[in-house]
């Protein structure tokens, strides 16, 4: 992936230019998938925005071709550019009222909505330890 598939990519966009992924996420959910487990709309999606400026890279046609078997053979390959941009979207969100950072991968932020929130939570984190 290093060798060739990072490579091909970063030719491809540098044609292509910045790929616009939030109406790539919505489409996706308007098909029918929930970009976290089903992702079959959302890659190929991603792969219809791609193979244009893939095609007028320089890359080889067997570099080309070997790029798109691996991402159609693989319905979740969009998967790891959606949770890299929802990422990035939630990192805006640090320091927003009323925001809530789940899970502490980084610098701690938490602003719970309402009192009785932590109570949920734990309620519900205890039903998932004894169900």
């Amino acid at each position: 992936m290093r060798a060739e598939l990072g490579p091909v990519l970063s030719a491809t966009l540098a044609v292509l230019g910045p790929l616009p992924l939030k109406p790539l996420l919505a489409q996706a959910l308007h098909m029918g998938d929930e970009v976290h487990n089903r992702n079959v709309a959302a890659t190929g999606q991603f792969l219809k925005k791609l193979a244009p400026a893939l095609l007028s890279t320089d890359r080889s046609m067997n570099e080309m071709q070997r790029t798109v078997q691996f991402v159609t053979g693989n319905d979740h390959f969009f998967s790891h550019v959606s949770m890299a941009a929802c990422k990035a979207m939630l990192e805006e969100a640090a320091g927003i009222a009323g925001s809530v950072r789940r899970h502490d991968h980084g610098p701690q932020w938490r602003e719970l909505r309402d009192p009785d929130e932590r109570d949920r939570r734990a309620l519900v984190s205890k039903h998932r330890r004894n169900p």
